[in-house]
């Protein structure tokens, strides 16, 4: 029965895939865009086979995918239990801190809106993971698509590495495949990021303004510490493409002003410390115990010379780690090679650069500058490699698209066959 339904839903996301125009302005063949979400279905059903027989169900996947049935049991049988058990009254009114980590009402509402989400698609896919896996890949497809139309606006004749860049990355596509909250930030993040181009570049629409804030309140809502390093940067990204202003000058005045905040608040009350979210939620994964992928990270205080004396750890477990057989695990050795390709491929572009002087351009620096920060952020708080590398995953497309649309890759495959004849 279940084997039936998935065929029949995939024939049918197929269809509409094809038929969206959003998807069909993309530029890319149908057989293309069928071949690249067969690619990503098939991804998400490995993911649950991975979770069931490897994992034996003690993955977030098998909690998920319990909390939806009961979620579907509630909106069928019990409709009021089912709208009104996640609202503010059912906390009492205690909702806990907005950045908390537990006993909030806030840090609650991620997984409550992810949950009542497979609830709804259990109508459908009667509880199967791998038919709600096929529903959350077909939304999750659409950020993949506006990340390409983003990319191939700025470079112009890269149609194979943007769509490598955008939709192959290893554990981007691993982690944007299954379901859960990174796929969810990954969908909504590409989305804002599309939105704003296109309405900076262009002009403001009812639609594009609708998404924007839909998509920023989704993240927000999700990962309330993302849309807080996404909006600076965001407005930085505005003001530099609204204003004669050159971006790197508008970045370095938002730093100091950030700067100058952050120290203010130092000697006011610890509450509204933005340090000591960044504390906390270390300290919330302090909490969960040792893994087999632990690392040894500096204990955080919330004050500033803390944070520059953990800095050096921090960057190296954000940009470095894993290294391969740092950890009995194939799973993460596997993910750490794919940090020495993405480390060989920057260096191919220092020897080999296209003249197109991507840094100047204000999108390519905006995802730099807020994607290094993402990482920085990262590697302070998280304190096992399988995690940092889950987390990590749906930020390296803003960074290998551009590297890979910026190598002189004729000039290598010239050298190449020169040297294969002699």
């Amino acid at each position: 029965m279940y084997y039936l339904l998935f065929f029949i839903y995939f024939l049918a996301c197929c269809y509409f895939i094809t038929k969206i125009k959003f998807v069909q302005h993309a530029g890319i063949s149908t057989k293309i865009i069928l071949l690249l979400f067969s690619i990503k279905v098939i991804v998400g059903i490995v993911g649950g086979m991975v979770s069931h027989f490897l994992m034996h169900d003690k993955s977030d996947l098998h909690f998920y995918t319990i909390q939806g049935m009961i979620e579907y049991e509630n909106l069928i049988h019990n409709p009021k239990i089912f709208f009104t058990d996640s609202l503010p009254a059912a906390y009492a009114n205690n909702l806990g801190e907005f950045f908390g980590s537990s006993n909030s009402f806030w840090n609650d509402l991620r997984n409550n809106i992810l949950i009542k989400t497979i609830g709804v698609f259990n109508i459908l896919s009667r509880g199967n993971y791998y038919i709600n896996s096929l529903f959350f890949n077909f939304i999750a497809f659409f950020g993949h698509i506006a990340l390409y139309k983003i990319f191939k606006n700025i470079f112009k004749n890269n149609h194979w590495a943007i769509i490598v860049g955008c939709f192959l990355l290893p554990s981007t596509l691993y982690y944007t495949s299954l379901i859960g909250k990174d796929l969810i930030i990954f969908t909504s993040l590409a989305i804002f990021c599309y939105c704003s181009y296109f309405s900076w570049k262009e002009n403001f629409t009812q639609k594009k303004i609708v998404f924007l804030l839909l998509s920023f309140f989704c993240i927000l809502l999700i990962r309330n510490f993302i849309a807080i390093v996404l909006l600076p940067c965001a407005i930085s990204w505005f003001v530099s493409c609204r204003y004669s202003f050159k971006i790197w000058q508008v970045y370095v005045v938002m730093a100091v002003i950030l700067i100058g905040c952050l120290l203010a608040l130092q000697f006011t009350n610890q509450k509204y410390n933005p340090l000591k979210i960044v504390v906390d939620k270390q300290q919330a994964f302090f909490t969960l115990g040792k893994a087999n992928s632990e690392y040894q990270n500096d204990t955080l205080q919330s004050t500033i010379k803390s944070f520059v004396t953990s800095a050096p750890t921090a960057l190296r477990h954000a940009f470095l780690s894993p290294y391969p057989q740092e950890f009995d695990n194939v799973y993460l050795n596997g993910f750490a090679l794919e940090i020495i390709v993405y480390i060989l491929l920057f260096l191919l572009m220092i020897i080999y650069p296209l003249k197109n002087n991507f840094i100047t351009k204000d999108f390519i620096l905006f995802t730099v500058i807020f994607t290094s920060l993402i990482f920085l952020f990262t590697g302070y708080i998280t304190t096992n490699a399988g995690a940092l590398v889950r987390y990590r995953s749906i930020y390296f497309p803003f960074l290998i698209v551009p590297i890979l649309c910026s190598i002189n890759w004729g000039k290598i495959f010239e050298y190449y066959k020169i040297n294969k004849i002699l």
